[in-house]
Order: structure tokens, then C-alpha cells, then sequence
């Protein structure tokens, strides 16, 4: 594998379309007469500014990102390149599933390429110098692609952390202590009546909490049910808000060493956890965690609110395997486009009742004969072969880590398997 990242990647693209011009303010404006002296007859004299037309993709214009994607789509087509019908953001060469294929994927200016053998890594990296001329091109077993830090040096499992870590505990955790969970039972718990924070502390909240999502969403998905919650308090938080994030840095500097640690099966192949917890929160709503993985370690994870009132929490289950089939059967679209040959998917479920109503495509009492008949779509996934429900013990149900603020060894065993790192 190597990762490369493209110097002035938007400028290689020209712009098209509407004409776009931006203004220089003067001391830009005598930056560009020194690079272009035939500028100065353009200067305005009233304001020393100057009004240029725009050739190229020019980064903050709103279509640059979408001509610089056409651009570099359009090279690597011409290299023969293909997109994944489900994820237009990579692109295979070879034939799929093959041994001379080649995979490239793209965020915006960073690109991660994978091949089997280095013959065609570097034929490929030799290419794109040719049609990209400036590129900086990374290789070896250890690789920092997009803030992510991305170990190689095992064979058979990748481990990924974040010295983000860091940099968070440096601004907002300098002088704290540390805790073993990163929320307490009290975590969805509302009081209207507490004072608001003022103007300042509230940005600061609000900073706080987008860069805690930042790292749940990429290395850290143990702290992600707590982070899904502040992220509905950030628009008026109050003072027992205030706690909550602290108490989730007080963790992070405790456990700062962790990651996410993936180990593909022998046999590439789908595993999902999926929970709920009923009425958690102070609208009677429900949370639903979700994991996916293809051995061990999070490829996926989500933990979000639902949007129903269930009236059981069967029916809490139902809606959250509803919304978690829907991922596994895009991940399996997306791993079957990839080349891969995938058997039945996995979903692990600790509710007897909800694989029952999922298995049998339909109410069989009073107490469910109101569910709403699209949270049974499950079961033409089971009939057609693509899914296969599997009960598993609460205390062995990873996503239920994602759906209650849990604490004590509970907490602790659910997050080693979670994460699949040891501490």
C-alpha cells in the first residue's frame, strides 16, 4: 500500500461553468503585481484592490472540490480505473476480486492505494506522476492518512489511533484527572431549569464537543453514545451540561493510548452487534448501537437516537435492526463490488422476541400488531439468504456499549471487544 497526497491539487483542475472572480485586498493585490507586473494597470486607485477571473479550481469556491473530483476521475479513468457502484470515491483497476487489482481511494487531496504486489503499486504511483507532476508519495508499514495513524506492522491486522488524543487533552484537559468511564448513569438526563452558560463558554462547549465527535467517529467509537447525546445540547447547553464533556476528557486522558485494532476472518465475511435500549431518554425515545465488522474490530459503528416512540422495547429492537440490516446490506453490496464472494451476514441480537417478529415477517400478538409493517423488511433479507439472525447473551452484545452509559468491568470487557485492543 501506499498513501499519496496531491501539492495544489484543486489548481489542476480548470474552472468551468459561470465565471468566478474574486477581489484581492491591497496587500494581496501588490503580491500578485510582483509575480505579474503587467497586473498593476488593473489596480483600483480609489482602494488599492484588484479583480482577478479565476482559471483554475481555486480552494473555498463551492464547485472547486467537484472539479477537482472530475479532474482526477477523469485521469484515472483514462488509467483504466473503475468506480464502486456503491462508493464513487474508489476506484478499481484489474479484474475485480483478481490479483492484479488495483484500489484507490479518494479524500479529496488524499489518495490510499492498495495493490498485491509492489510491481503494480509502483507502476500505478509512476503514472500519477506523470499526469499530477507534483505529488508526495508515502510507503512503508506505518501511514498518517487523514489525521489517522495507521499500523501495518503485524501481519494479518492493521492497528489505527490518533495523536489527536493529545492535542484535545493539551487545550481542554491539561489540569484534570481521570476517570474509567466517560459518562455516568445520569447521562440523558435534561435540566431545563439549570443556568444557560454564557456566550463564551457555550463556543467553548460547542468547540469541545465537535472535536470529541471527531475522534469517537474515526478511532475512538467507546465514547461515541456519549458524544451522540452532547451533540443535541451544544445549541443551549446549560451548567449540568458542562460536566458531561469534562467527564469524557477526564477518560480519554486515562485511556489516551487507545485505537481500534482490525483482524479480517479467514473468511471475509459480515458480523453485525445490533442493540437497543427502550425509552432512555426524557421523550420516551430510545438509542440504537450498531457495529459491523469482518473479523474482529469496528469497520462500522453508529450510535444514534431513534426517531419513534416504541411502545416495547421489542419493538425498540425492531426498529433498531431495521436501520442496522440497512447498513449490512450496503456494506455487502459494496464488499461484493470489491470482488468479494460473501456468505450469509450475521446480525447478533439479545432480544428472543424481536428475531422471533424478524423471522417470521409479522405480528403474532396484540402487544405488536401495530408495528409498522416497513420494520419487517428484514425477513425478506432472511428468506432471500443475505441475512441470518443470531441470539446473543447481553453481556457478550458489543453494540449494548452504545446504547446505556455502563460502567464497571461491564463497560471495560464490551470496549476491549469493541475496540478489539487490550490495555
Amino acid at each position: 500500500m501506499a498513501t499519496v497526497d496531491v501539492t495544489g491539487a484543486f489548481l489542476n483542475a480548470q474552472m468551468s461553468g459561470e465565471e468566478v472572480f474574486v477581489q484581492l485586498d491591497r496587500k494581496l493585490a501588490q503580491m500578485a503585481c510582483k509575480v505579474s507586473p503587467e497586473y498593476r494597470d488593473f489596480i483600483d486607485p480609489s482602494n488599492g484592490t484588484l479583480v482577478l477571473q479565476l482559471q483554475r479550481a481555486l480552494y473555498g469556491t463551492q464547485q472547486a472540490s467537484l472539479l477537482w473530483y472530475n479532474k482526477l476521475t477523469e485521469i484515472l479513468t483514462k488509467l483504466g480505473f473503475v468506480p464502486n457502484s456503491y462508493e464513487v470515491c474508489v476506484m478499481n483497476k484489474g479484474s475485480v476480486g483478481g490479483r492484479d487489482q488495483i484500489t484507490i481511494t479518494i479524500y479529496v487531496d488524499d489518495l490510499l492505494i492498495t495493490a498485491m504486489t509492489e510491481e503494480d503499486l509502483n507502476s500505478i504511483i509512476e503514472l500519477l506522476k506523470k499526469e499530477l507532476k507534483n505529488i508526495t508519495v508515502h510507503r512503508g508499514q506505518h501511514h498518517s492518512y487523514l489525521g489517522m495513524n495507521f499500523n501495518f506492522s503485524k501481519k494479518g491486522q492493521v492497528e489505527i489511533n490518533m495523536s489527536y488524543v493529545e492535542d484535545l487533552l493539551r487545550n481542554f484537559a491539561a489540569d484534570l484527572g481521570t476517570v474509567s468511564t466517560p459518562a455516568l448513569s445520569n447521562l440523558f438526563e435534561v435540566d431545563a431549569d439549570a443556568v444557560k452558560l454564557s456566550l463564551k463558554d457555550s463556543k467553548t462547549f460547542h468547540t469541545c464537543v465537535a472535536k470529541l465527535l471527531y475522534l469517537a467517529k474515526r478511532v475512538r467509537p467507546d465514547i461515541l453514545l456519549v458524544v451522540n447525546f452532547l451533540t443535541t445540547r451544544v445549541k443551549e447547553p446549560n451548567e449540568t451540561d458542562q460536566a458531561k464533556p469534562i467527564r469524557v476528557l477526564k477518560y480519554l486522558k486515562g485511556t489516551s493510548e487507545l485505537g481500534i485494532k482490525l483482524c479480517p476472518a479467514a473468511k471475509i465475511g459480515i458480523l453485525a452487534h445490533v442493540d437497543s435500549s427502550y425509552a432512555c431518554h426524557p421523550d420516551f425515545k430510545g438509542q440504537t448501537g450498531i457495529v459491523i465488522s469482518l473479523g474482529s474490530g469496528p469497520i462500522f459503528v453508529r450510535s444514534s437516537k431513534q426517531k419513534l416512540v416504541a411502545r416495547s422495547s421489542t419493538e425498540s429492537e425492531l426498529i433498531g435492526l431495521a436501520d442496522g440490516s440497512s447498513q449490512v446490506i450496503w456494506s455487502r453490496e459494496y464488499l461484493t463490488a470489491q470482488g468479494y464472494k460473501l456468505d450469509e451476514s450475521v446480525i447478533y441480537q439479545d432480544n428472543s422476541s424481536t428475531i422471533a417478529l424478524a423471522n417470521k415477517g409479522r405480528s403474532t400478538s396484540d402487544a405488536t400488531r401495530h408495528i409498522n409493517v416497513r420494520f419487517f423488511f428484514v425477513n425478506e433479507k432472511i428468506k432471500e439468504g443475505v441475512i441470518k439472525l443470531i441470539h446473543k447473551p447481553t453481556e457478550q452484545m458489543i453494540a449494548d456499549i452504545l446504547t446505556k452509559p455502563l460502567q464497571g468491568k461491564l463497560f471495560k470487557d464490551l470496549r476491549t471487544q469493541l475496540l478489539n485492543w487490550q490495555v
